[in-house]
């Protein structure tokens, strides 16, 4: 019969209880917790010479004890006896054996009793008891890695200063923390017990022994003189939905904010056929794509409204890619940061040797016949264009318009094509990179060089609008903008018949050259339910006068091209690299005007809807964006009505939002984000990465959205945002410097920014909270520094 039990042993629950049990498992995790025996099971109330001799020992060692009781069975799933059991502080020699005699005596307590009575325990009760020495500690309390109550995604942290009994049973007023797994805080910003340091120790620690744990734990913790103790961890007792980890990164430049449920959908089904377009490219086998084709449906998610990338099932489909594990970091560098702080599951989708072979051979005929493919690609997209434009015009309900967009979303258009190009671009920043490494240049050298050589498409419509400036006279606009012209599917009819009237048929055909070649540009454009300019003349009318006030800053000389000797591979493999990037970046300029061919049939739908059902007449253009493309399908196939087509309208509140999202969560899918607490360090210089070289100084313009300061003439300013999308171009090209919180070295900003040569940064984190508007700042485009002078 084993009494005594060391706390490097390993023994069985059965012999020392729960809580020795996982004290001994925290001492072989590296833990720090405070020295420790288990008084075992096998032991009574009756002290035996041996438990007194090592009791009278330990003391004589720490001279301040405490007893814990540790029972078999007590942290179950299906009972907890939490609390009910004794812990005594403070036990030192003269009254060691009357406390050992209150924690045997516990056993049988009403409280107790009760407990069992309740749950229905049938099994008798078995105690160890653990001794310890009793840490005076500064501040101390407890941490559960999954919130009791929602969010459950979040860590709950209750903390106070001295002993954490008194956290414990409720007797001490305490600070409570929520904190994202990931380091974001949710609630306590202003507390006074934890310092951010030791904050980020404590969710650390948490997670590193809730892994080795393997389940929700909830943990007692304490600080001495900066020093983290755990003196315990137990399961918690209740079943959580799981955590899925999301990254926003570049997607947030195209789907900003919050979006509607229609985006949503249609977005999830595109990601999940272009994937499969170009997995049929690469000739994968039949097997392959039955198993790519669960983690291809599941790409994008819509948290709480805001789109993100589930990096499990995205990695999974990159690992699937020829180049296999490194496929994910050549991503990351592609369009930003990787997450830090959660793990990823893993799921093995790496080719086999025949699909391998086949993929490559594919890849290489592809990059040989590069510009031919992607020549009819485009042409191809074009044919498309006219033919989508023509059945529009036949489209005469509602329910012939609802099939006809669905058709379209599920309809292959050669766009795997662009994942076989990213892939292509991946490659060659592999290839660089690895090389630039070799010959002790560092990797940042690159970014000078994706320069293109030529103006990208992308840049067209800003050379477009400030022709279109420079030919309307401010008599005109002055004119036009007194007309009244509501938002709606063909909006400028009537005001461009009263124009003509008056005399002004040139600037109406210019007007109608612009609108047709980039009118499908707006503001945060793949959103569908952003009406863009030729379906919202009041926003075209702003950005007209706006572009009057403020012309597009000429001033922008690209600095020379870095001067760095390349070897004969190396240049071709640039070139190839640079020819990617710009056909990239023609392809989103396709890519917005079929997003608008999907607006437009909504638009469309709804004015059906309002001319076939009255009910539907109470409703703006945006609120039919409120239902997604499969709900749709159910009217269509009368499986919903009307009214429950109105009550989706009603009940659905993304238009209302108005709330940060973090770059990367770890979190129940369908769960709230809550807002979460920005903690701002106190300096006045940021650091970010400069992926456009340059500096300059000027005052800080910090926009959330473009919209915000049309109407208002400004000068001399740098822009500070969290990112852009294509439709920033008319802001950005007034601008002397761009700072953006998001991106990488292609992502939008960074593209822009080196074709317009403009001082650019991306990455630096926090901007719009650090850097208020009117702030002098210094930019330096090389090194990613700024400055608040």
């Amino acid at each position: 019969m084993k009494l005594i039990y060391q706390a490097h042993e390993q023994a069985e629950v059965s012999e020392v209880g729960g809580k020795g049990h996982h004290l001994q498992q925290l001492v072989g995790w590296d833990a720090q917790v405070a020295p420790f025996f288990v008084i075992s099971t096998q032991a009574t109330a009756e002290v035996d010479p041996t438990i007194e001799a090592h009791i009278l020992k330990f003391l004589n060692t720490h001279g301040r004890i405490v007893f814990r009781s540790s029972m078999v069975g007590e942290d179950h799933l299906d009972a907890s006896f939490a609390g009910l059991f004794e812990t005594v502080l403070g036990v030192e020699n003269h009254n060691w054996k009357e406390s050992l005699q209150k924690i045997y005596s516990s056993l049988n307590s009403p409280r107790v009793l009760n407990y069992i009575s309740q749950k229905k325990i049938e099994h008798q009760l078995k105690m160890a008891v653990v001794v310890q020495q009793e840490i005076q500690v500064d501040k101390s309390g407890v941490l559960f890695t999954r919130a009791p109550v929602i969010p459950t995604s979040a860590i709950a942290i209750d903390a106070a200063f001295g002993m954490g009994e008194g956290v414990v049973s409720g007797l001490v007023d305490v600070d409570h923390y929520l904190m994202t797994r990931l380091g974001e805080m949710i609630e306590g910003y202003g507390n006074k017990v934890l310092t951010s340091e030791e904050i980020k120790l404590l969710v650390g620690e948490s997670l590193r022994l809730e892994k080795r744990f393997g389940n929700p734990a909830d943990l007692e913790w304490g600080f001495k003189q900066g020093h983290l103790y755990i003196f315990q961890i137990r399961p918690i007792t209740r079943a959580f939905a799981p955590l899925k980890v999301f990254a926003d990164t570049n997607l947030s430049e195209s789907y900003p904010g919050s979006v509607s449920p229609f985006t949503a959908s249609f977005v999830r089904r595109a990601y999940e056929n272009v994937f499969i377009e170009a997995a049929h490219l690469l000739g994968y086998s039949g097997e392959k794509l039955k198993v790519l084709e669960k983690h291809c449906a599941q790409l994008i998610s819509s948290v709480d409204d805001h789109l993100y990338y589930h990096l499990e099932h995205y990695y999974a489909v990159l690992r699937a890619l020829p180049g296999g594990e490194k496929n994910i970091e050549n991503w990351h560098k592609m369009i930003g940061g990787k997450v830090e702080g959660a793990d990823v599951p893993y799921h093995e989708t790496q080719l086999s040797r025949l699909d391998l072979v086949t993929a490559l051979i594919r890849l290489v005929s592809l990059a040989n016949r590069k510009k031919t493919t992607y020549q009819k690609f485009l042409t191809d997209l074009d044919s498309l264009s006219i033919s989508i434009t023509d059945d529009m015009t036949k489209l005469k309900s509602s329910s012939q318009t609802i099939q006809y967009l669905c058709n379209l979303m599920d309809r292959p258009l050669g766009f795997g094509l662009t994942i076989v190009n990213d892939f292509f671009i991946m490659l060659g920043l592999g290839i660089l990179t690895s090389s630039f490494k070799k010959k002790g240049w560092h990797e940042d050298s690159i970014i000078d060089l994706l320069r293109t050589s030529h103006s990208l498409d992308s840049v067209k419509p800003l050379h477009a609008f400030d022709q279109l400036v420079s030919r309307l006279s401010d008599e005109f606009i002055n004119a036009f903008i007194k007309i009244s012209t509501p938002a709606g599917f063909s909006p400028f009819e009537l005001a461009f018949q009263e124009l003509i009237l008056k005399g002004w048929s040139n600037e109406v055909m210019v007007i109608n050259e612009f609108l047709n070649e980039f009118g499908d540009r707006s503001f945060e454009e793949l959103k569908l339910e952003s009406l863009p300019l030729k379906n919202d003349p009041e926003l075209f009318k702003k950005l007209l006068m706006w572009g009057k006030q403020n012309q597009t800053t000429e001033h922008h000389p690209k600095a020379p091209a870095t001067e760095i000797e390349l070897n004969f591979f190396d240049q071709k493999v640039l070139k190839f690299t640079r020819e990617c990037i710009e056909f990239r970046e023609t392809t989103r300029l396709w890519r917005g005007r079929f997003y608008h061919f999907l607006r437009l049939l909504v638009i469309k739908l709804a004015d059906q809807l309002m001319k076939e059902d009255v009910r539907f007449k109470n409703f703006g253009l945006r609120d039919f964006f409120s239902v997604n493309h499969h709900e749709w399908k159910l009217f269509m196939d009368k499986k919903l009505n009307a009214d429950d087509i109105c009550s989706l309208m009603k009940a659905r509140n993304w238009q209302n939002k108005h709330q940060s999202y973090p770059e990367f969560i770890c979190w129940v899918e369908n769960e709230k984000l809550p807002q979460f607490s920005v903690i701002l360090p106190s300096t006045s210089s940021l650091k970010g990465q400069g992926v456009s070289p340059g500096v300059v100084e000027a005052f800080a313009l910090v926009l959330e959205s473009p919209t915000e300061i049309l109407g208002e003439e400004l000068e001399n300013f740098i822009l500070v945002t969290k990112n852009t999308d294509p439709a920033w171009i008319y802001i950005m090209s007034r601008s002397k410097g761009l700072i953006s919180e998001k991106g990488s070295m292609l992502s939008h900003t960074a593209i822009i920014g080196r074709e317009l040569g403009i001082p650019t940064l991306v990455g630096v984190k926090n901007a719009t909270h650090q850097i208020k508007t009117g702030d002098r700042l210094r930019v330096d485009g090389s090194t990613g520094e700024v400055k608040i002078l």
